[in-house]
């Protein structure tokens, strides 16, 4: 269930406490795409898909609407690897 684009990561918080965390509009799209997921689906962006294509079966199951975003983003449902993917 994934999203593709550039993010920030990080260490966070005091030196008793730290912990690495991803923030913005990448991680917030991945997360929003594995809600709208059925259960063993793996749901990706058109940008991930474009990345991938020559890797795998995948589905456009259409334009979808994100929460907290303004538009639709369009996204594919894994189907498989291609049989020569090692």
């Amino acid at each position: 269930r994934s999203h593709t684009s550039k993010g920030v990561g990080g260490n966070i918080g005091a030196a008793e406490g730290i912990a690495y965390t991803a923030s913005g509009d990448t991680v917030n799209l991945a997360a929003r795409l594995q809600v709208l997921s059925d259960s063993g689906t793996i749901t990706i962006s058109e940008a991930t898909y474009n990345l991938i294509a020559d890797k795998v079966n995948a589905d456009n199951i259409g334009h979808r609407q994100i929460r907290g975003r303004e538009g639709t983003v369009n996204t594919y449902a894994v189907l498989n690897l291609h049989e020569t993917v090692s």
